[in-house]
């Protein structure tokens, strides 16, 4: 019983520490001509498709960006956000639900479904804490 109460505190401490960090944090998004600055807090995930990657927000705007999925991993993985799959990366702060076993899934804030392979469902356990 206490070990689970230890358990459920630590992943509560573990979200607040990404809030935290994403607090009032900006990204630039330089999409063709037009920089874009953009709270880190809005953003709901990036979905890579070869050397572009399309950042989508809560409020549902989406900003084409030419950089990869790697740097923005590199850039963004110590403000809360988990590579779940080859081309995705997820803010666990929009993370509502997630599926284990045969169905790998994530579901986030802005209803969108993501399958998250083996290795990103151990990298997004350990980033929430669970």
């Amino acid at each position: 019983m206490e070990k689970e109460f230890h358990k459920q505190t630590m992943e509560k401490e573990i979200i607040k520490s990404h809030i935290f960090l994403q607090n009032d944090q900006k990204i630039v998004l330089k999409e063709k001509s037009i920089n874009h600055f953009i709270t880190m807090d809005s953003v709901t995930h990036l979905i890579c498709d070869c050397y572009l990657t399309t950042v989508h927000t809560s409020a549902g705007s989406k900003y084409v960006i030419s950089r990869l999925l790697k740097d923005f991993e590199t850039d963004l993985g110590e403000y809360g956000f988990v590579r779940v799959n080859r081309n995705t990366i997820v803010n666990t702060l929009h993370v509502v639900s997630y599926g284990n076993g045969g169905n790998r899934m994530v579901s986030l804030s802005n209803n969108i479904t993501i399958s998250i392979s083996r290795r990103g469902m151990a990298r997004l356990k350990e980033a929430i804490g669970s």
